[in-house]
């Protein structure tokens, strides 16, 4: 999943934007059905900026699982196969 947040204030489409690309690594352990970009709840009744991933497990059936992203990001997307080259290195020092 990869993720931009942008570093300075005004328009993400500005000429004098910076932005940090994000990501995290997201297991599932079947194929995706579904996914959707909101404000879910994961474990409490607080809802954060969230990505809802809807998936086959392969044991248990249809499953939900919800990974949070700060809260300013934009440009959310959910990466099946490979991760776009410019967020490789971001993957590699998100903790």
């Amino acid at each position: 999943m990869t993720y931009d947040l942008q570093q300075t204030p005004g328009s993400p489409h500005s000429k004098d934007a910076v932005i940090a690309r994000g990501a995290k690594e997201v297991l599932v352990s079947g194929p995706v059905l579904k996914w959707e970009v909101g404000e879910f709840d994961e474990h409490s009744s607080v809802k954060a900026s969230s990505v809802k991933v809807e998936f086959l497990d392969p044991t248990i059936g249809h499953t939900v699982e919800i990974i949070t992203v700060p809260g300013h990001s934009h440009n959310v997307h959910l990466h099946l196969n490979s991760l776009p080259e410019e967020y490789r290195h971001a993957l590699k020092t998100t903790v």
